[in-house]
């Protein structure tokens, strides 16, 4: 029992990744079973908030789910639409589907206090960076201490760079959420606003009980992100930060399937 504990732990560790400028990403726990063999297992029924071995989380005398935001109230996300997004939607629409997927699938939380610092290697860079944000397949975590203090061009770099990362996420999320991502695009368009209703709660139908880790095992991946990953972060975040009225979109495009980022279908 000792000796899985102690490889639970350090699988804990190795499941983290980080990505630039203090920004980290937590790619999804996975689960050993007792004979050591590494393969990941579904987690114990009694994790959580029940008597068994789980328990409510908080800080500062708060639930961690008091520091849930609405990013779409959130002034610097609401740059990233209207300088971003919303350009996105006529020139590069598949990545401005993704964008918006991510903003509204994920749960955002600002919370006030610091993040597990990771080693800058990882990201490839050779010097220390703060941690801004966390990111699991489901959550975005951010700082708070540091975030309050950025300027709002800073912030949008952030929050921008996060939802770059949660595109390049998508490959490891589950059956449910590639269902949705999938019909994203139609929300672009007011007037599909009906049929994309329809499809969502197909979606829902559909893969009501899809496994986050049962999928993963079936398509026969590992969350893994490699520093070319983070490189093609930060890349792609620039390009859009400092280009979105000239780069251009099937180049781009070119590019992530190229890196191996996100492959969009003909």
């Amino acid at each position: 029992m000792k000796k899985w504990y102690v490889l639970f732990n350090i699988l804990m560790l190795l499941g983290l990744a980080a990505c630039q400028g203090g920004k980290e990403t937590v790619v999804e726990k996975h689960y050993v079973n007792e004979n050591g063999t590494g393969l990941p297992v579904p987690p114990s029924h009694q994790e959580g908030g029940i008597d068994g071995g789980g328990g409510g989380n908080g800080l500062d005398g708060k639930p961690l789910e008091s520091f849930r935001v609405d990013l779409s109230q959130q002034t610097s996300f609401q740059l990233v639409q209207k300088e971003v997004i919303n350009k996105l939607i006529v020139r590069f629409p598949k990545l401005a589907a993704d964008l918006m997927h991510i903003s509204e699938e994920r749960a955002w939380y600002l919370i006030p206090t610091e993040l597990r610092n990771l080693p800058a290697a990882r990201i490839g860079v050779s010097f220390k960076t703060d941690q801004i944000a966390l990111q699991k397949l489901k959550e975005v975590w951010v700082n708070d201490l540091l975030f309050s203090k950025m300027a709002p061009r800073e912030q949008e770099t952030l929050v921008l760079h996060e939802l770059i990362m949660g595109v390049r996420l998508l490959e490891f999320t589950n059956l449910l959420d590639q269902c949705l991502v999938n019909i994203s695009i139609m929300r672009l368009v007011p007037d599909n606003e009906d049929k994309y209703k329809e499809a969502r709660r197909d979606c829902f139908r559909k893969f009501r009980n899809a496994s986050d880790i049962g999928d993963n095992i079936g398509l026969g991946k590992d969350i893994k992100l490699e520093d070319y990953d983070y490189e093609t972060i930060r890349d792609i975040t620039s390009i859009l930060l400092t280009r979105i009225d000239s780069f251009d979109p099937q180049e781009l495009e070119d590019y992530m399937a190229a890196r191996g980022f996100r492959k969009y279908a003909k």
